[in-house]
């Protein structure tokens, strides 16, 4: 929009140093919303607590109106994580058939792009690999599945399946 405007501003006949002075004006006014959105994030990052018991996942969110998300195991039907190279990373739940949570109530602890079927996401972990391999035991445990942890993701585009609750399902991590 701030080139749109410059050039506009040009082809109507304003000089360069008045555009440059209308420009920093627009440029001031679209830093508020940006200024705003970073804020919010950063009290996000630090109001949400992630718990992973062995029955469920827990996800505490909310600034004014704090909430409660609670995901039972056998809701759950797989879990996929995805680490950085820094060895952050996110773990994706992707609920049973017939379970459904609202994308919006979930934002922003949710998987992007999956808008029909929100996913939850425990999203910037720092040793994600650790909570992997845990989450993977719990769920593999609750399902009376075997388990198979692997160390490390080879391809960092495509999230590695941790666990799935359908019976006699490989888990891994």
């Amino acid at each position: 929009m701030l080139v749109w405007y410059v050039v506009s501003s040009l082809r109507s006949g304003e000089t360069p140093p008045e555009t440059a002075v209308a420009t920093s004006r627009f440029l001031g006014l679209a830093l508020v919303p940006l200024l705003l959105i970073i804020a919010y994030a950063w009290a996000v990052s630090r109001a949400t607590t992630y718990t992973i018991t062995d029955r469920r996942v827990v996800i505490r969110l909310g600034l004014a109106l704090p909430m409660t998300i609670n995901l039972p195991f056998n809701r759950i039907d797989t879990a996929s994580f995805h680490a950085d190279a820094d060895g952050t990373g996110n773990i994706a739940l992707e609920l049973a058939p017939g379970n459904k949570l609202a994308w919006f109530v979930l934002w922003p602890h949710a998987r992007p792009w999956y808008l029909a079927t929100a996913q939850p996401m425990l999203r910037a972990l720092p040793q994600v690999q650790g909570v992997a391999q845990l989450l993977a035991r719990v769920l593999a445990a609750s399902a009376s599945a075997p388990v198979a942890i692997i160390p490390q993701l080879q391809d960092q585009q495509h999230p590695a399946k941790l666990a799935s609750n359908r019976p006699r399902a490989a888990a891994s991590a």
